[in-house]
């Protein structure tokens, strides 16, 4: 993905979309120049399977586009969670929002500068960090 930057620039990669992980989280990439800026990063959706007591999950992403001169980058994602236990006990389709980039982390700009400052703040401030990361990766049945 790093090598993806380094071929086609900075600008011209905009978002990268993984899955997989069963995770919800996002990784950094930097340049290789002397200052080592954030160049680009990866958000890792949650599954849609109940891998480890985990609620399957789906995320929908907001772009910046279909207007002259977009550019497409992203501006916000919004997580939902199936509630399988009201699935199963009911026979009822309902998924819920856990969160979104703009109210848990008061992001409304999906860049590489911004992406970066989450990571310090969640870096420096404990509070944040276990407020937020440990609630929404792991996305369980717990709602602690």
């Amino acid at each position: 993905s790093s090598g993806i930057n380094a071929e086609y620039g900075e600008s011209t990669v905009v978002g990268q979309y993984m899955g997989h992980t069963h995770l919800d989280h996002y990784m950094m990439q930097y340049s290789a120049d002397k200052d080592h800026h954030p160049t680009s990063f990866q958000f890792v959706s949650p599954s849609l399977t109940t891998y480890s007591d985990m609620r399957p999950a789906i995320r929908l992403y907001t772009l910046d586009g279909l207007y002259a001169d977009s550019t497409f980058r992203p501006l916000k994602h919004e997580t939902y969670l199936f509630d399988l236990e009201r699935a199963n006990s009911k026979n009822e389709t309902v998924w819920e929002l856990e969160y979104d980039t703009v109210g848990a982390y008061n992001l409304t700009w999906l860049v590489p500068k911004e992406m970066q400052g989450l990571y310090e703040r969640l870096a420096s401030d404990r509070a944040f960090f276990n407020k937020t990361y440990f609630k929404y990766m792991y996305h369980s049945n717990n709602n602690t």
